[in-house]
């Protein structure tokens, strides 16, 4: 209302004038919006698809950092990669645990079998000149009643076994020394005490963090 003369008039025709421009600015951003939002739109879509192809390239590259990893087909069971190894203990049941990834070096005869200064003497010079070194899977067993045994990796067929109670002494390489990833025990041999002999059998293991 707008007051002429004293009375109050009704305007109308500069009101709807207003009006119709405000619906028609209004329309116009509405479409400017619209044209901004579709390759806004298209833009994300593009850029959902190239970080997930970086994440598979990512995935890829550790794996190849780390040719331990399993990869798919690994897993499968196909055995293509039974040559590789891994030093991490696996539990396949409740009676022993297994070791891959386990190097035998060989053993020497020893004098003093509780000596741990003889033990690393024969590991250092057993890590340094063994000619007869060997991968084998390393069982040990959970109580003192039972064996431990070196196995075939691909077969599991037995090559030597020990029993606990010939055990007389473990131990590991120094971790400052080039034997930081061996380990050995000292086993007695024969039908009687009389006869014994004591040797020291020397282990190298893939990953120093798994040595027992």
């Amino acid at each position: 209302f707008v007051v002429i003369n004293g009375e109050p008039k009704l305007k109308v025709s500069a009101d709807v004038s207003d009006i119709s421009e405000e619906i028609a600015s209004a329309t116009a951003s509405e479409g400017k919006m619209s044209d901004i939002t579709e390759p806004v739109e298209q833009s994300c879509d593009h850029v959902m698809a190239t970080s997930q192809s970086v994440n598979v390239l990512n995935s890829a590259s550790v794996l190849e950092n780390y040719p331990d990893t399993p990869h798919d087909d690994d897993k499968a069971g196909t055995g293509a990669d039974r040559g590789r190894s891994t030093s991490l203990p696996i539990i396949l049941s409740g009676d022993c645990t297994v070791f891959n990834g386990v190097t035998y070096l060989g053993s020497a005869m020893v004098n003093a079998p509780r000596s741990e200064a003889e033990i690393y003497r024969n590991m250092a010079v057993l890590n340094q000149q063994s000619q007869m070194s060997i991968p084998v899977t390393l069982s040990i067993p959970a109580t003192s009643e039972g064996i431990v045994r070196l196995l075939e990796p691909a077969t599991n067929a037995d090559i030597a076994s020990f029993r606990i109670h010939r055990i007389l002494f473990c131990a590991r390489g120094p971790s400052e020394t080039a034997e930081r990833q061996c380990f050995a025990f000292t086993c007695s041999h024969g039908d009687s005490a009389e006869n014994a002999i004591f040797q020291c059998h020397v282990f190298h293991c893939d990953i120093p963090e798994a040595v027992p």
